[in-house]
Formats: C-alpha cells, sequence, structure tokens
C-alpha cells in the first residue's frame, strides 16, 4: 500500500510486469458485458478477493520508450476507487493505443476509461465478424488515462498518431465533463478528420449492457464533421 500511494514511482521492469501478470491473471468471467477475451485483449488483469471474486482491474499504461510493455497500471477497485502501481499518469499513451500502433488503420475512436474501451471495441469487432469480415482490421479505440478535464494534454501529446487516421471519432460521454472537454480536445486535433459522436444510450458500455449494440453502430457511423 506505501508503494501504491506514493504519487512518483519509477516504471516497472519486464520482471515485475510478468509478475504481476502470473500473480493475478485475466477473468474468466463477463462484467458488464465485456467478455474475458475482450479484456485480455487489452491486458486487463483482476484481481480477487478470497471469496474468487473479482474485487480490482488492473489496466495497463504504456509510454513510447516502453515499446508495448506496461511502465505501470491504474487500478480501479470496484466500484470506483482508484490506486496505482508503477509509472502511469499524463506522460502515458492512451489507454489501448499500443494495441493499434502498427497496420493502415483508417479510423479511430476516442472514448472516456477502459470499460468503454473495451465496450466500444467488442461492439466494433462483432459487428465485423457478423458482417464476415473478420479478416479486416479491427477499428482501434483508446481512451485517455486520465479524467475528462485533464485529458486533453494526454490527446494532444499524441497529435502525430491521431494524424496517420483519416478520420478520427470523438465520443465523449455526454455528462457535464465531457462536453466541457470536447472543445479543449478538438483543439488540440486535426479538425478537418475529428467527427463527433452523439450517443443515444448514455455512453458505450451502457450500449453494451442494454443490449443496444446496433444503435451504438448507428451513432458511430452517423458521427458529424466538427463544425
Amino acid at each position: 500500500k506505501e508503494f501504491i500511494r506514493k504519487e512518483k514511482q519509477p516504471a516497472l521492469d519486464k520482471v515485475q510486469v510478468k509478475s504481476l501478470i502470473k500473480k493475478l491473471g485475466y477473468t474468466s468471467e463477463t462484467y458488464r458485458g465485456i467478455r474475458p477475451e475482450t479484456f485480455q485483449f487489452f491486458g486487463h488483469l483482476a484481481e480477487r478477493d478470497r471469496n474468487g471474486d473479482v474485487k480490482a482491474f488492473y489496466y495497463p499504461e504504456t509510454r513510447e520508450e516502453s515499446k508495448g510493455w506496461p511502465t505501470g497500471y491504474k487500478i480501479r477497485y470496484l466500484p470506483k476507487y482508484f490506486s496505482k502501481v508503477g509509472q502511469t499518469g499524463i506522460k502515458s499513451q492512451l489507454a489501448g493505443q499500443t494495441k493499434f500502433m502498427k497496420g493502415n488503420h483508417r479510423d479511430v475512436l476516442i472514448v472516456e476509461g477502459e470499460v468503454d474501451l473495451a465496450s466500444a471495441y467488442q461492439m466494433l469487432r462483432d459487428n465485423q465478424i457478423a458482417k464476415g469480415q473478420e479478416d479486416y482490421a479491427a477499428i482501434p479505440v483508446v481512451s485517455p488515462t486520465t479524467g475528462a478535464g485533464s485529458s486533453v494534454k494526454q490527446i494532444a501529446a499524441q497529435y502525430d498518431y491521431f494524424d496517420k487516421f483519416e478520420n478520427i471519432y470523438l465520443g465523449l460521454d455526454p455528462d457535464k465533463a465531457g462536453t466541457d472537454a470536447m472543445s479543449d480536445i478538438t483543439a488540440v486535433l486535426p479538425k478537418d478528420k475529428v467527427k463527433v459522436i452523439s450517443w443515444s444510450n448514455g455512453d458505450p458500455n451502457k450500449a453494451l449492457t442494454s443490449g443496444k449494440n446496433k444503435q451504438f453502430m448507428s451513432d458511430f457511423w452517423n458521427a458529424k464533421p466538427l463544425v
């Protein structure tokens, strides 16, 4: 606990990361509509209590120099208390970014938080598979690892990454924090590429848990160019 509380921590090394993965592992159950294989794709680890129930998720954070290896983990104790281990924060790449560094991707979706990240990716991928497009590259989904208020700095630092895409879909939560962050975030992205999504069901996870996958896809493709 003393190690976790400190604000400035050195990056975890590969031995520490491998040890943490071996100790915790991945969840084998669906949580909030998100399947185990989706958690594993993004490297979300699960800590369990004495009864075997998941009590915390560990979300990996990476930096350019770490070349895909986590430098630390943001820890979400359920339902919503956050802590950390290792090197995390505003200097990290966006959550999910390291999974989509290679390949020729046309579109990218920015959402808020790791739960919406996993939810949106899963629905987008399921839609591709349902259409017989499983051989197509998955649509990249990323999320700031910080709160909505400070996410603009993290996104601005990744300008070159976003500029590689033809379309940047911005799907922030339809609450005050998301609305307030919208104009600041669009100001640090290539404006001619930005398309703004209005979610009909609150956010991607709410769409997933309520079975509104088709509405989610409709909202995604009906995104409006930034004016």
